[in-house]
């Protein structure tokens, strides 16, 4: 039950905050086309969490993924934005975490991992390689001073069966 209103705590303050979001993304929108072709070759370096700036938290859908970033599709039907999100190297990574049942077919309480040191967050600790295309995730963004959005926390949003 906790865990659950979690949960939606987080997405609504994902609803909440997105149109500021949005609107911040259309503002980088159009800097970014006056990019350089330098800037275009650069590959981009790792970044750590502690070098951003709390720029709010956002909902969505992965559409591509490379090794340090990732797209990101905001919205929905006519208000969708896709948004290019560089990952922290540092990034907390959290995946729902798998029911367990016991003989009689009930579900188990979810234990947390004491090794974890990152256990009072929701979920199970995951890694770059378990994000995919088609996933809907919960992003805690920030910030770095040349206006780029980094993604310092992910929260992979379980799947409805």
């Amino acid at each position: 039950m906790k865990r659950t209103t979690a949960l939606l705590v987080v997405l609504t303050l994902g609803f909440w905050l997105m149109p500021d979001l949005i609107s911040t993304v259309k503002a980088d929108d159009n800097k970014d086309t006056k990019k350089s072709d330098k800037d275009k070759d650069e590959k981009s370096e790792p970044v750590k969490t502690s070098q951003t700036t709390k720029a709010g938290t956002v909902a969505g859908k992965i559409t591509g993924r490379d090794e340090n970033s990732f797209t990101l599709e905001v919205g929905k039907d006519r208000n969708k934005k896709t948004v290019d999100i560089l990952i922290a190297q540092d990034a907390k990574i959290r995946l729902p975490a798998e029911q367990e049942f016991d003989e009689k077919g009930k579900p188990k309480p979810f234990k947390k991992d004491p090794s974890d040191p990152d256990r009072n967050l929701l979920g199970v600790r995951g890694t770059k390689a378990d994000l995919h295309d088609g996933q809907n995730v919960i992003v805690t963004l920030g910030r770095l001073p040349n206006k780029k959005l980094v993604a310092t926390r992910i929260y992979v949003v379980a799947d409805k069966k």
